[in-house]
């Protein structure tokens, strides 16, 4: 899920002006399905990522 390696904002942990540029490591998600053998159309995903926060079009896709 590693994104753009260059002009990324970073989230307050530095000047607000300043931005990232090169990749020190990947970012990763993992998504974990739970499921009752006896309802298994009812499921519940859980998604941890690599990241502070995901936008709104990660997430639209991720709910899909």
């Amino acid at each position: 899920m590693t994104g753009p390696v260059a002009d990324v904002n970073l989230m307050g942990y530095a000047n607000i002006l300043q931005t990232a540029r090169g990749l020190q490591m990947r970012l990763y998600a993992r998504a974990f399905i739970f499921a009752n053998p006896d309802t298994p159309m009812q499921r519940v995903v859980f998604v941890n990522m690599d990241a502070a926060m995901a936008s709104q079009l990660v997430t639209q896709h991720v709910v899909q």
